[in-house]
């Protein structure tokens, strides 16, 4: 809505901004990494981008309208945010989902390898999530084949990932074995 209020501001013909405005949907090819839906054999995943608490809750907010069976997160946050913020995040994670998949980005931007795949466990179970509900595979495709694998049909599967062209295209060689992407 912000684009369209700018483009009106602009002086871009109404008619345009209809017509952007319709075509406009959350592909993979036309908004690469940000909520990106798809059906991986009777399994619902959702590709994001999601990085920081604002964008958390606006992702549990839709795991709770979906009302899936059962969800499972692939979760991260980059290294530069502040210990405070990670905490909060896997705290939030943990309320929202019934499984966590923990990863690290390629790019920890200064943190140690697992440092933030630990403080985001140790989050998670500080607010009651049982530890053998917290997978960590620091490698993302790991990771995500890992919460793809402990779905069951019907599940939802939130993927909030850093390389969405790699991890895209896992999804569709796996969703196309099967005849079911959307």
């Amino acid at each position: 809505m912000a684009a369209a209020a700018a483009g009106i501001g602009a002086d871009v013909q109404l008619e345009y901004i209809r017509q952007a405005l319709r075509s406009f949907n959350s592909n993979f090819y036309q908004t690469p990494g940000r909520f990106n839906f798809l059906d991986v054999d009777g399994r619902h995943v959702v590709m994001d981008y999601c990085h920081n608490v604002a964008g958390l809750e606006s992702m549990a907010d839709f795991v709770g309208r979906l009302g899936a069976p059962r969800s499972i997160g692939m979760i991260s946050m980059p290294g530069d945010r502040k210990d405070s913020d990670i905490k909060t995040f896997g705290e939030l994670a943990a309320r929202t989902f019934n499984e966590l998949v923990i990863r690290e980005d390629t790019n920890r931007r200064g943190r140690k390898d697992g440092e933030i795949a630990e403080l985001l466990r140790q989050s998670a179970l500080g607010v009651g999530m049982a530890d053998d509900n917290i997978h960590i595979q620091l490698e993302e495709m790991d990771a995500a084949r890992t919460a793809i694998d402990r779905a069951e049909r019907d599940d939802l599967v939130v993927l909030l990932v850093d390389k969405p062209a790699m991890i895209w295209q896992e999804l569709e060689k796996r969703a196309s074995l099967r005849g079911q992407l959307l």
